[in-house]
């Protein structure tokens, strides 16, 4: 039971005055990383 992920109301201006911290962006890069390589299981 999936649906597409909505972010058309995210404050995106806020987010970048915000920005990340070291560690969030080391999780993004790995998660990135590992759903990159799922599609693989597939083949």
């Amino acid at each position: 039971m999936s649906h597409k992920v909505v972010f058309e109301d995210l404050d995106w201006e806020l987010a970048r005055k915000i920005g990340l911290t070291p560690d969030e962006i080391e999780s993004l890069l790995y998660f990135a990383d590992i759903e990159s390589q799922t599609v693989h299981y597939f083949l």
